[in-house]
């Protein structure tokens, strides 16, 4: 007797920690960030709603997607799955931002984002994501990276009627083999774009052009003048880990700020704006390396101009490393 009440109460012990263990990673698997693996994004979900309204969709309802996506929003059309061409392990999962259960429009009518995922055995891994903003379409593009050829997302504006249909490029990104997310210049030769998925059906247009805007943003166009790369003047230190090598590459299409030296490697995409014979520089975007602090205190860049002799650059996001207050810039054109 005595045996079986001890039995009993180990089971009722087994039982309790399986059930903490349960619990424990069904809360775990709520918490959704870049580096996680799961099985299916639908994993996050708090509720999910199979086949809403008999219309073929999937639509979930998760606090934790919103949180991660810092969105009011609370439902999601889970509306498209593709595999990246040119890659062997990377796809990518379309979310769209809905306002209620009620609401199954879906589209360029929504703000949709990409959950760029990479294979992992049985499951995917979270690298990244890609806003595809309200108004406008996406598609998968082939462009040549040297002699490889490469696979990137174009966002862009589509029209479409019953003989001629066309794709404006607005932005294109680039995915790297690990699945990493890059901005890519318009001037990026695209040697094929089909149209978005969601206008393909079984019957082609009579016509399909594809091109970029190269007048988007055009009042944040810079003059030719300030194009070329430059680099930081600086002494050389007794203390080779004290050394680094910052650089600018100002282009038509972009304006890249590149760090290298000892510990650290930064690369981002900068925004510039031309005024009273300066150019004014601030952070738009992290590109490779690691995004540092100082952008939580500061992402102001600063401006360059040209004092007759040479180009100098006074830089607040410099400063707290060098405190130096002006710069002086060796143009490599």
């Amino acid at each position: 007797m005595l045996q079986n009440k001890i039995k009993q109460k180990i089971k009722i012990i087994v039982y309790f920690f399986i059930l903490l263990n349960f619990n424990s990673c069904q809360s775990q698997e709520k918490n959704i960030a870049l580096g996680i693996t799961y099985n299916n994004i639908t994993n996050f979900s708090d509720v999910i709603y199979d086949d809403y309204s008999g219309v073929g969709i999937t639509q979930i309802k998760s606090e934790s997607i919103s949180s991660f996506l810092n969105t009011k929003s609370r439902y999601f059309i889970l509306w498209n799955e593709e595999n990246i061409s040119n890659t062997n392990n990377i796809s990518f999962t379309e979310l769209a931002l809905i306002n209620s259960k009620d609401d199954i429009k879906s589209g360029k009518e929504k703000i949709r984002y990409l959950f760029i995922e990479r294979k992992k055995g049985k499951n995917k891994e979270l690298i990244d994501t890609l806003k595809i903003p309200k108004g406008f379409d996406y598609s998968q593009f082939n462009y040549k990276s040297g002699n490889v050829d490469k696979t990137g997302i174009a966002i862009g504006k589509y029209s479409n009627s019953t003989k001629k249909e066309s794709f404006e490029l607005y932005e294109l990104y680039g995915i790297s083999n690990v699945g990493k997310i890059t901005r890519l210049p318009l001037s990026t030769i695209i040697y094929d774009c089909p149209p978005p998925t969601y206008y393909l059906r079984e019957y082609e247009p009579e016509e399909y052009t594809y091109k970029t805007k190269q007048e988007y943003n055009k009042n944040k166009i810079i003059s030719s003048k300030w194009f070329g790369i430059y680099h930081v003047v600086s002494k050389e230190s007794k203390d080779w880990r004290e050394d680094k090598s910052i650089t600018l590459s100002i282009s038509k299409d972009s304006i890249i700020y590149e760090i290298a030296g000892y510990q650290i490697y930064q690369k981002y995409l900068l925004t510039g704006k031309e005024v009273d014979n300066k150019l004014l520089l601030s952070y738009s975007k992290y590109l490779d390396g690691s995004e540092s602090a100082i952008l939580e205190k500061t992402k102001d860049f600063g401006n360059i101009y040209f004092d007759g002799k040479k180009y100098l650059w006074e830089s607040p996001y410099l400063d707290f490393y060098y405190d130096n207050k002006q710069y002086i810039l060796n143009k490599m054109q």
